[in-house]
């Protein structure tokens, strides 16, 4: 790893963890175990690191997701991987990144957002247009509509800045994951989630 990577990833770490507002470049500095001159070979202020550390971030987590739909034997299990894996970035500790840059960082923000909707919208038609051949889902869906539907509620939800925590027992966006799986399932396809190879409590879950 070089300087420019290694400033990078811890960079991303510290604002994942602190928020974007709260992480100083002396902070970043501390944490490379470089001198802050060092940084500003690489980047022109903190606001130019952050955006070359949402770029980043936002397209390696959007290769990782858009490989779902190889990575799996069928469709049902693709969407299951890649709605947990979705749930958890948007829910967990990366959330209060995304809310500092919604509200200090607008063009970072629109950056991701507009990665993560690309994403999901692609990947839901695809993943549904495949699900319909092998029979699992039903056939009379509207892959452009649902998926469109689904990023709504998403969104509405995300919006609201609900957290995991230890009281609920499913997170709202984890129902509305579990929901929107049933809206796909054909009478065979509910066949094959309720068989043993799928466990209700999986990455949908709250906690």
């Amino acid at each position: 790893m070089d300087k420019k990577e290694l400033i990078i990833q811890r960079s991303y770490d510290l604002f994942e963890q602190y928020g974007v507002i709260r992480v100083t470049m002396d902070l970043i500095a501390d944490k490379c175990g470089i001198s802050k001159k060092t940084i500003y070979k690489y980047f022109e202020n903190k606001d130019d690191l952050l955006h070359q550390v949402v770029k980043i971030k936002a397209q390696e987590l959007y290769d990782e997701l858009a490989d779902y739909s190889k990575t799996y034997p069928n469709a049902l299990q693709a969407i299951q991987a890649f709605l947990g894996r979705t749930y958890y970035v948007f829910t967990n500790t990366f959330l209060n990144f995304i809310r500092d840059l919604k509200r200090f960082h607008s063009d970072s923000y629109q950056l991701i957002m507009d990665l993560r909707e690309d994403l999901m919208l692609s990947f839901i038609e695809e993943n549904i247009t495949q699900g319909k051949q092998i029979g699992i889902y039903r056939i009379d869906l509207n892959a452009s509509q649902l998926s469109k539907s689904y990023n709504r509620i998403f969104m509405a939800l995300l919006s609201k800045g609900m957290n995991i925590n230890s009281e609920c027992n499913m997170h709202p966006i984890a129902f509305l994951n579990q929901l929107f799986i049933y809206r796909l399932l054909s009478d065979d396809g509910l066949k094959v989630w309720n068989s043993k190879d799928y466990s209700q409590e999986n990455s949908m879950m709250c906690g």
